[in-house]
């Protein structure tokens, strides 16, 4: 579609009603899904980290009584 002036580009031929709020929540939309994923990639990293940490505690706690069983014997 070709438009004579940037007041035409942005009229959209009489349906800007129709077009612009669409073009801005769909960009919205694509705002909100970006921050939400990299939010849910931060919480899921934060869960990982935790249980890996976790497991390390509890492994090596496992070794300490073993050891100290160990030395009892």
């Amino acid at each position: 579609m070709h438009f004579d002036s940037l007041s035409s580009f942005f009229a959209m031929g009489g349906y800007a009603i129709y077009v612009w709020p669409t073009f801005t929540l769909t960009g919205l939309i694509f705002v909100v899904l970006t921050v939400h994923t990299a939010w849910q990639k931060k919480v899921l990293l934060a869960k990982v980290l935790s249980e890996s940490a976790r497991r390390k505690r509890i492994e090596d706690q496992r070794k300490r009584d073993k050891e100290l069983k160990e030395e009892h014997l």
